[in-house]
């Protein structure tokens, strides 16, 4: 969203993706690089997983910690 009227101009620039989606990277990387940098939507949806952080297992002893960084 932009306030300057100088900068509304993008929303006549901007057009859908004339493409589906699709779930391979080397593809869609092909895509971003080769369009004219105002195609809007999903170029590419993959089937991983989010990521997850780990909980820690158990609680980090500072002590412990500075001895493998002692000189």
């Amino acid at each position: 969203m932009t306030f300057r009227p100088d900068e509304r101009e993008w929303k006549n620039k901007v057009h859908p993706a004339p493409v589906a989606a699709t779930n391979d990277p080397a593809k869609a990387a092909r895509r971003i690089m080769t369009d004219d940098g105002f195609n809007i939507g999903i170029l590419y949806r993959g089937e991983r997983r989010p990521y997850q952080i780990k909980a820690a297992a158990k609680a980090i002893d500072i002590g412990e910690l500075e001895k493998d960084f002692a000189l």
